[in-house]
């Protein structure tokens, strides 16, 4: 026989069975033809259908992963932050539910009844941590230990048990991240990963981080996210306008700037003081500019520029 063939109407038909089946609480049923239809049509509004059985018939990874399809969507909808941010929770993310209440709670502080919600919503985040802390000590220890001995682990292990830290209750995961930003032998780019996450967080008490033969502090919620850093946009700008009539050329190059300047995150404005000079650096690097035609570079930027070099040549994920 051949392969079954969807007739027209059969996405609506999966949608009427599957509310059928959900409002008499039959969750893998409605998760069936909800599954069916979203393989036809993966629209927003089924995603949140489905996401909702799944979570009934307690599928809670299964509900994250497909919440995270449509991540942007969720984020532009307020209430559905809340929805998004008890599922995480669920799944004991706990370090992405505070960074999404942290994103959110400027805006809605202005309003009376979103910010009454909104400390509903802290509290919960503090309540299932606290229950977390409480009942899983054993496993709390065994992730700090592993941090404070990550530098021993081969760099892709080392960004699992990054993602795998996150699941700690805050105030474990600052604690347990602290040992790792002054660890000389952990890669810059490990821990500039970390310090962003501590910005994203709005940390604002001064914390140490390992840079370059030197222990350096700031406090993550004066710094800009590296998407946003003055000093790495110019430089990313800067190759954009040199290479704007080569688009291909120009993304393959911000790609590899993107690992370099990575590296020297959060203290980058000590390096990129002239975008051009790195402009041209990367163009080297690629092959894209002759040395003769190229602007004349530093030694201190090349200097810093093989150092760069060499870290990300490290970076065999």
């Amino acid at each position: 026989m051949g392969e079954t063939v969807e007739l027209p109407g059969n996405y609506e038909r999966h949608i009427q069975l599957g509310k059928q089946a959900a409002n008499q609480q039959n969750w893998a049923t409605a998760i069936d033809h909800f599954e069916a239809a979203y393989a036809l049509e993966q629209r927003f509004s089924l995603n949140i259908l489905l996401a909702s059985v799944l979570v009934e018939n307690r599928q809670l990874a299964a509900a994250l992963q497909l919440m995270q399809e449509k991540v942007a969507d969720y984020l532009a909808e307020p209430d559905l932050i809340g929805f998004y941010i008890a599922v995480l929770l669920a799944n004991k993310e706990f370090v992405e539910a505070n960074e999404l209440w942290q994103g959110v709670w400027p805006q809605m502080q202005q309003d009376a009844k979103q910010r009454v919600f909104w400390q509903t919503v802290k509290r919960s985040i503090e309540r299932a941590q606290n229950r977390y802390r409480e009942q899983q000590v054993p496993a709390i220890d065994k992730i700090q230990q592993k941090l404070y001995s990550i530098a021993g682990l081969p760099l892709t292990e080392q960004m699992q048990l990054l993602k795998l830290a996150k699941q700690l209750p805050q105030a474990e995961y600052l604690k347990g991240i602290q040992p790792v930003l002054v660890n000389p032998y952990v890669h810059p780019f490990v821990r500039s990963t970390i310090f962003e996450e501590l910005v994203t967080l709005k940390i604002a008490q001064p914390i140490a981080v390992f840079w370059f033969d030197q222990v350096k502090t700031a406090i993550p919620n004066e710094i800009p996210l590296m998407e946003t850093s003055p000093k790495i946009q110019a430089v990313q700008q800067a190759i954009q306008q040199t290479l704007a009539d080569d688009p291909i050329f120009a993304e393959q190059v911000l790609v590899t700037s993107q690992l370099y300047l990575a590296c020297l995150y959060p203290f980058e404005n000590e390096v990129l003081v002239d975008s051009d000079e790195w402009t041209t650096l990367f163009l080297q690097e690629l092959g894209l500019v002759p040395g003769n035609q190229a602007t004349i570079v530093s030694e201190n930027s090349q200097a810093w520029f093989s150092k760069l070099q060499e870290l990300v040549a490290k970076l065999m994920f």
